[in-house]
């Protein structure tokens, strides 16, 4: 009880700003966040974090922790990512005496269109290196990672090429979408990559899985099901929203059909047959562990079951799911919220609040 009173005391002085240090009076996405956040645990506070919120303001801020320091309790350590129309920039965060930023990482990114996959984020177990899995020119898919440096160690940030040669996709190929699965093992997720290879005349699609690696990015490809041609899915399908359930070997794609005006989901299992979730509303942007569908839908975010029925909707605002993770016995989703501040010199800075529920817990919302 003390600790929930203490933490909406801490939102609400979010929310209406100190003495010290200015908070916007009013912000709609913070407000409605918190109004969720408050029903959660508070894990961290990470920050101040001293930035010119010129590079970031007009970007969508995710803070990425580390997995480590999630499940020991350490100072969370991190990334900070900014996504932006045309370009992506990456930040490590860091911990010594206080918050610090680290090195930084800028890559052009075309993000102009909100309806198209365009990357994703994760943060390595065990290395706590940063996996991206970002699309350059125009279907070809290029996945990077670094790790967290030691406190004051000189690290460049730099993305490199993680997949093996075995069913990765080639140049040619159209790459339609990727996806981090979590994995209760503490040493590796997965990642899923859907595409359409060239040598299968375009009709075909092929789904492969890797392990996340602390040495070498990803490792022990898999694949899902060969090449298939899946049926009920639209024909010349474009860039879409894609995840997969271990458990289940359920596939699932949100495609924005344009001349429908609206996101069609699909799903499909080993039997290869596609069916169409006509009650789903919004676009799949997690698969979560137990099966269940996570979706951001503007200011709201919408929990679907695995037959795409809704389960529930919760204000979310600024709130940006950015993990789950198992500590081997219960499975926990993690929520960021970054805010903006300026101290009394009227330098900048930025703020940023770890919560989490169980997986379960989330459908009560």
């Amino acid at each position: 009880m003390i600790r929930r009173l203490l933490t909406c005391l801490l939102l609400a002085a979010l929310a209406l700003g100190t003495a010290s240090c200015g908070f916007l009076p009013y912000d709609e996405d913070l407000s409605l966040a918190l109004l969720t956040a408050g029903k959660m645990e508070s894990v961290a506070v990470v920050g101040p974090l001293k930035l010119w919120s010129g590079d970031f303001r007009d970007r969508e801020v995710l803070f990425l922790p580390a997995k480590t320091d999630l499940l020991a309790g350490t100072p969370l350590q991190g990334y900070l990512v900014g996504v932006g129309s045309y370009d992506v920039r990456v930040h490590t965060v860091l911990y010594g005496t206080g918050y610090y930023l680290g090195d930084q990482l800028w890559e052009p990114v075309d993000n102009s269109n909100p309806r198209r996959f365009n990357a994703a984020f994760d943060v390595a177990k065990q290395s706590d290196a940063l996996n991206a899995y970002v699309f350059r020119g125009l279907d070809r898919l290029f996945a990077g990672w670094e790790r967290i440096p030691a406190p004051g160690a000189d690290t460049d940030l730099d993305l490199k090429i993680l997949i093996s040669a075995a069913f990765a996709p080639v140049d040619a190929d159209t790459v339609v979408g990727a996806a981090v699965v979590p994995n209760p093992d503490p040493t590796y997720d997965e990642v899923v990559l859907l595409w359409r290879p060239v040598a299968g005349g375009g009709s075909e699609l092929r789904e492969a899985l890797w392990q996340t690696d602390a040495a070498g990015g990803l490792t022990n490809p898999l694949d899902l099901r060969g090449g298939t041609l899946i049926a009920g899915l639209p024909e010349g399908l474009e860039r879409g929203f894609y995840g997969h359930h271990a458990g289940s070997r359920r596939s699932y794609l949100s495609w924005y059909d344009s001349g429908a005006g609206r996101y069609r989901t699909f799903r499909w299992d080993d039997s290869l047959v596609a069916s169409e979730l006509g009650d789903m509303k919004h676009r799949v942007d997690r698969v979560l562990s137990n099966g269940q569908l996570f979706s951001y839908g503007d200011t709201s975010g919408y929990l679907y079951d695995a037959a795409g029925r809704r389960l529930t909707r919760f204000p979310l605002g600024a709130l940006r799911l950015a993990c789950e993770l198992s500590d081997g016995t219960t499975s926990r989703l993690y929520f960021t919220l970054a805010s903006w501040g300026r101290d009394r010199d009227k330098n900048d800075f930025l703020l940023i609040q770890v919560f989490s529920i169980p997986t379960e817990d989330l459908a009560g919302l």
